[in-house]
């Protein structure tokens, strides 16, 4: 394995942390200094920033709730308490923004009153005359957005999270007022009264972060994908809509400039959009191709040298097996299993004690593995141990098995049988033995004998 593959997950876990904790940023300052604002009256070149900007309090209490409730949802601490702790206050803070949208979405259409206006005067905060209270779209947005980041962990049967679903729904519908302004005409009731662009944007930027806050959640792991599916949605999906944005724009130019008339404008979007959209999938088709043949060739290469591989390993006299960090069995060879008298199925996932027989033979071998996991270095071992087919000396050398990233993820060992060497070098130490005693009794005869004939 490259030690590229681990750098993505390294990058996703990254923006998971990071871009959540940014929007939630964004959205707690943006909201925070128009707070200040409202409580200033500021002036920006003879401009009232509040005629400009012209957002209500309780909105951007709203804001700042939600923003936080975002922040606290991308906290891990370390300690239950302070995890506890984290869920119970962002909870609170979620269900805060839920209550206060339903409070003014219940004022708005059914004159229900709630008390927040009072509450506002008591701290001293004036409405923009301009603005009225909060819109019905707006309201109706942190609605949905409260309960995103309170079910955002929250799965259903079909491993689908509501929330992912949620946090698309707000951003289409802050599309309305959004290309309302974009476009100088309103819809749905004056896009419900009238929501002022930054709102939209904010509600923009809370959406990403709650989608960004779980990339393993299934709509988003698609979007962080590297299998072709991935690239291909990141490249042809916002490249399509600014595409289409600014031909839109384009067209519209035209029509005003009287370089043709408006009732050209439909044939030439949908002329021009469908050869637009035409090459760039072209594009996005020829690139797939490139992608898939390279894959191909690598497989082609990999299953080779897998080949190449179980071949050698499969035609060795020698043992070789792979045990992961916990010591269990997770790859033998033939001659491994001959040696154990084990069919894989019985070897693959099973730790020493269910492979060897005798108990002193599998603690034998557990520390052995133990000690080449905890130094991380290659050792050699010599050892007689109980086999189906009777007793056997293995010389072993192990090493450990590291991922990409040099982390220890098992070990890999190659046994080799010595027993009739040993065997045979016994025998020939006995043979020398015997050799060395009967030269020493000849020794001691012929020494003998000289001191006869001495005497003699």
């Amino acid at each position: 394995m490259s030690k590229s593959t681990g750098h993505p997950r390294r990058r996703l876990r990254l923006y998971s942390f990071v871009t959540p904790l940014l929007c939630a940023a964004v959205v707690v300052i943006s909201a925070a200094l128009t707070m200040f604002n409202v409580g200033r009256d500021l002036w920006v070149f003879d401009y009232r920033l509040r005629d400009i900007l012209p957002i209500q309090v309780d909105t951007v209490i709203c804001f700042v709730l939600a923003g936080l409730a975002l922040a606290l949802r991308c906290l891990a601490p370390s300690r239950r308490i302070l995890r506890t702790a984290c869920v119970v206050l962002l909870s609170l803070l979620s269900i805060t923004v839920v209550l206060l949208g339903l409070g003014v979405l219940a004022q708005s259409l059914f004159g229900m009153p709630t008390g927040l206006d009072n509450v506002l005067d008591a701290f001293g905060y004036v409405r923009n005359p301009h603005t009225g209270r909060m819109a019905p779209l707006t309201a109706l947005g942190f609605i949905l957005t409260g309960l995103n980041l309170l079910l955002m962990d929250y799965r259903t049967r079909r491993g689908n999270y509501p929330a992912e679903y949620g946090a698309f729904v707000v951003a289409g519908l802050m599309c309305i007022p959004l290309i309302g302004h974009l476009y100088n005409v309103m819809s749905i009731e004056e896009s419900a009264q009238v929501m002022a662009p930054y709102i939209s944007i904010d509600f923009f930027v809370l959406s990403i972060g709650i989608l960004m806050a779980r990339p393993g959640h299934p709509l988003m792991s698609l979007w962080n994908s590297t299998s072709p599916g991935g690239p291909l949605l990141r490249r042809l999906l916002p490249n399509s809509v600014i595409l289409l944005v600014c031909l839109d724009f384009m067209i519209k130019w035209g029509v005003q400039n009287h370089l043709y008339g408006s009732e050209m404008a439909s044939p030439l979007l949908i002329l021009l959009s469908s050869s637009l959209l035409f090459v760039m999938f072209c594009r996005t088709a020829a690139l797939l191709n490139r992608e898939y043949e390279g894959r191909r060739m690598g497989e082609a290469a990999l299953a080779e040298s897998n080949a190449l591989l179980r071949v050698v390993s499969d035609s060795t006299p020698d043992a070789i097996f792979v045990k992961d960090e916990t010591g269990r069995m997770i790859f033998a060879n033939p001659a491994q299993l001959r040696l154990l008298g084990k069919e894989y199925d019985e070897v693959i996932g099973r730790s020493s004690r269910e492979l060897y027989d005798n108990p002193v033979d599998a603690d034998a071998v557990d520390r052995e593995d133990q000690r080449v996991l905890e130094s991380g270095q290659a050792m050699a071992f010599e050892a007689t141990m109980h086999f189906p087919h009777g007793q056997r000396t293995l010389h072993s050398t192990k090493a450990p098995w590291r991922n990409d990233r040099g982390e220890v993820m098992g070990l890999v060992g190659i046994s080799t049988d010595i027993t009739e060497r040993k065997r045979m070098e016994m025998a020939l130490k006995a043979h020398e033995t015997q050799l060395e005693a009967l030269v020493a009794a000849r020794t001691a005869e012929v020494s003998e004998l000289i001191g006869h004939l001495e005497t003699t």
